[in-house]
């Protein structure tokens, strides 16, 4: 025999509106607040206390299930997607509501607060006197959506989940139902067509509702935020072709700003580090452009001058001397000879082609050689370097840059000159980048966030401006971040951290101050006597040894 009693479905429901009587109620002139509050309460089964309560942060609009999530009665948190007809008569309301600051979806019309009990009992009971229906009440529409879901043959335990009850004998079931299996079950209650149905969807499928006016909330296409006036003078500077420094924090937009920097003879690297690597790389697009002229080894200064019996692939661009045993026509290395059908200009023989002949050539070769031989190639100021980033500059890459601007146009970006490295940009027109002003940060944050799922605009735009500071790289990494949720929630908001941005006070030159005046009133009190003053100090400098101690630690 089993022991655990078993409760009988329950197929009806008592004192419930029939589906005519529900139309006809439908059918009754009445502002939109009590429209949509009836279309909730007869289309989610929200008890009176519950419709009234209900906030504005209750209602999820979400692409796959718009709901209402709001705590039910013994405080148990309950979850219950909207129909297309609920969303409508809620969308109307929301979008004509025009009170702002009201936490609750359906407020008193004069002063924005919670609406009584006995107001919607007032209302109601008017509005069914005029579709003639008598012994209405508002519990009679919370009855009315479990009748309907029981009259569509929804599971027993799909009702008990949707209505919030909680009865004795199913306190030790666990049911778990999806929310799709909960939308499928509340969209039977619409009983629209499917053309007005199919028509609500549409209209619905990308609303959302921050809980104030939405105008000019309209996310254009990416697109550069702010930097206009260094831009220009960036392109200014590149037509008159003078040297250019971009100076700021990371993140900031200089890699941004030089990879919007077009012409016809520009190279674009990285860094200059490593310095063998930056140069070849330098060498290659030269020589992809048509523009390097390879020499031998044997003619770079100071390279081995080993003597060969034939000319082999390194002896790119030297001309043929008659003991060579070939004539110019016969020789099928050197750099001008006639190009064979179907040769591109980047093309050697052999069994290394293009560039890769050069670098095997080459391979010896050390970086004052590659650097001559890059240089003997071009006409001052003829070609732009744009150097990506110059934060790891050294004595080496120093040096290089100092040769390399002596032809080229130099456009880079660092973080901050050091005083040892002033003398390498001592010519350079340096252009500062700060952190956006908040009128463009919001706007990289509309547009980094566009077509994204946010539930609370407002909170969301000042808490990534309160993280970024304004960075512009740490506003496109938290919006990235938020985006990886299924939907931007105030939870995920308020969760989300960034402190890349977060700009760092250095206390050490203070902790050095404060120290040297403890030292100082040390030695002071000793030579004028005071025991006391002369322990405090000593106390003083041991404490302030302990934090530099300490300071360093961290700092490793």
């Amino acid at each position: 025999m089993n022991d655990t009693p078993s409760a009988p479905p329950r197929t009806h429901l008592p004192k419930a509106l029939t589906p005519d009587e529900l139309d006809a109620l439908r059918m009754v002139p009445m502002n939109l607040r009590d429209r949509a509050l009836i279309a909730v309460m007869a289309g989610c089964g929200l008890r009176v206390s519950e419709a009234c309560g209900l906030g504005v942060d209750n209602v999820y609009w979400s692409n796959d299930t718009p709901a209402l999530r709001f705590a039910g009665k013994r405080g148990k948190e309950r979850v219950v997607p909207m129909n297309l007809e609920v969303q409508d008569a809620l969308r109307d309301w929301l979008d004509m509501r025009g009170i702002e600051g009201s936490p609750y979806v359906f407020c008193n019309l004069r002063t924005g607060g919670r609406l009584s009990r006995k107001t919607v009992w007032a209302s109601l009971k008017r509005y069914a006197a005029r579709a003639t229906i008598r012994h209405v009440h508002p519990h009679m529409l919370r009855h009315t959506f479990g009748t309907s879901l029981a009259d569509k043959n929804v599971p027993v335990e799909r009702i008990r989940e949707l209505m919030g009850h909680a009865k004795m004998e199913m306190s030790q079931i666990y049911i778990s139902v999806s929310a799709e299996q909960k939308k499928d079950a509340v969209e039977r209650i619409d009983r629209r067509s499917r053309l007005i149905r199919w028509l609500s969807r549409q209209r619905n499928r990308g609303y959302r509702f921050f809980g104030r006016p939405r105008k000019g909330l309209v996310f254009s296409a990416p697109q550069t935020v702010g930097r206009r006036e260094e831009l220009r003078r960036l392109r200014v500077n590149l037509e008159k072709g003078i040297d250019t420094l971009l100076l700021g924090p990371v993140g900031v937009g200089k890699s941004h700003l030089l990879a919007l920097l077009d012409g016809d003879r520009l190279i674009r690297v990285k860094g200059l580090s490593p310095v063998r690597q930056a140069v070849i790389g330098i060498a290659e697009a030269l020589y992809e452009a048509g523009a390097l002229r390879p020499c031998a080894a044997e003619d770079i200064p100071g390279e081995d001058q080993t003597p060969r019996a034939h000319p082999k692939a390194g002896d790119l661009g030297r001309p043929l001397q008659p003991d060579d045993g070939e004539t110019p026509e016969e020789d099928q290395t050197a750099m001008g000879r006639p190009l064979d059908a179907g040769e591109g200009p980047g093309d050697a023989p052999g069994d290394a082609t293009g560039f890769d002949a050069v670098k095997k050539a080459h391979t010896r070769t050390a970086v004052q050689g590659w650097t001559q031989m890059v240089l003997d190639c071009v006409e001052e100021n003829a070609w732009t370097l744009v150097i990506d980033d110059l934060s790891d500059l050294s004595a080496s890459t120093g040096r290089l840059l100092d040769r390399l601007n002596r032809k080229f146009v130099v456009f880079a970006a660092l973080h901050e000159v050091r005083p040892a490295h002033e003398r390498y940009f001592w010519k350079f027109d340096r252009i500062g980048l700060d952190a956006l002003p908040p009128a463009d940060a919001r706007r990289l944050i509309g547009q980094c966030a566009a077509g994204a799922d946010v539930e609370d605009l407002r909170l969301f735009e000042t808490a990534v401006w309160r993280q970024s500071a304004g960075n512009p790289r740490a506003v496109i990494e938290i919006v990235d971040r938020l985006r990886k949720e299924p939907a931007i929630t105030r939870t995920a908001v308020r969760d989300v951290a960034h402190t890349g941005a977060v700009r760092k006070i250095d206390l050490t030159p203070a902790l050095m101050v404060v120290a040297m005046v403890l030292v100082a009133a040390r030695f002071i009190a000793r030579g004028a006597g005071s025991i006391d003053g002369y322990l405090i100090a000593g106390v003083g400098s041991a404490v302030m040894m302990g934090l530099r101690f300490f300071m360093f630690r961290l700092r490793r």
